[in-house]
């Protein structure tokens, strides 16, 4: 089923996707909150959606031809959510599980919180670059940066802050000797190439030419994780 969503409101939109588990959605522009909490599905949208796109989706998969803003991925706790272009700040916000991919970079304050629980485990592949505060108060889960744009560092500051869990993986063109960063261990550069693998898969792109580069992990302070954040301590 083609849906033209012009002139049509968020309401209507949900209408047709909660009747319809294969569904493309054309023309969007700014409408918020398609697709939230959707359990089975799969769904193709084209244009420019507005706020928490997949808001705590729990089975479904949604496809973004276009950009997406923020708040995408909201409290998801299963499914997929695809977006073929950039997306806003707060992307995977509370996050328990599924799988997030996107193939530009993304605002700040993303992968805040999340989490895994039992079976769950929170997956965001990023195949640019973050900003500011990547993956804070993270307590599960997995991030990883591809820098398919190559920026020398491809986090903005305080990648990390206050995280106890989780895991943050990122990708370099050159050897790095930051004391933040460690370089990963052949089993860890195996899950990395599946997540790639996946990423590529989606995105069209070539795994190979994803996979070269220097892989690393985030090593996240035990001590004072807030360190020189809001006052010299």
């Amino acid at each position: 089923m083609k849906i033209d969503a012009t002139n049509k409101t968020t309401q209507q939109i949900n209408h047709y996707l909660s009747q319809n588990e294969e569904c493309e959605v054309h023309h969007l522009l700014g409408q918020r909150y398609l697709g939230n909490a959707l359990t089975k599905g799969h769904y193709i949208f084209y244009g420019y959606p507005g706020n928490v796109l997949g808001g705590f989706l729990d089975g479904a998969e949604i496809e973004l031809y276009g950009n997406a803003q923020e708040a995408c991925g909201n409290t998801m706790s299963s499914g997929r959510l695809v977006i073929h272009g950039h997306c806003g700040d707060a992307l995977a916000y509370g996050m328990r599980g599924g799988e997030i991919y996107v193939d530009g970079n993304c605002g700040s304050r993303c992968g805040v919180h999340m989490k895994q629980y039992h079976h769950l485990h929170s997956v965001l592949v990023i195949g640019g670059s973050a900003g500011d505060f990547l993956g804070e108060y993270n307590a599960g889960g997995t991030i990883l940066v591809l820098n398919q744009f190559h920026k020398a560092l491809p986090f903005g500051r305080f990648c990390g802050a206050g995280a106890h869990g989780g895991t943050i993986y990122f990708r370099l063109d050159n050897v790095s000797n930051d004391p933040r960063f460690r370089q990963v261990d052949p089993e860890q550069l195996q899950k990395i190439n599946q997540l790639i693998d996946r990423f590529a898969y989606y995105m069209k792109r070539d795994p190979m030419h994803l996979k070269e580069g220097i892989f690393y992990q985030l090593e996240i302070p035990q001590i004072n994780p807030y360190e020189g954040l809001y006052v010299k301590n």
